[in-house]
């Protein structure tokens, strides 16, 4: 399992990917726990917040 992870996962590609779903993880686990609704321009400000983040309603939940 490890040599599966370190030959074809692992990498600066993956990586990136893994800390934006954390932060987008992190930002819906918030808004859920503040609001318990939150529009989508609300949630998308919140999670846009982060420095070199930038995603759009169609990426969030992927339409």
């Amino acid at each position: 399992m490890w040599e599966i992870y370190t030959k074809e996962i692992a990498g600066k590609k993956f990586d990136k990917y893994r800390d934006r779903a954390s932060w987008v993880w992190m930002c819906l686990r918030w808004a859920e726990t503040m609001y318990a609704y939150t529009p989508v321009d609300v949630f998308l400000k919140v999670v846009n917040q982060k420095k070199g983040m930038s995603m759009d309603a169609e990426e969030a939940f992927c339409t």
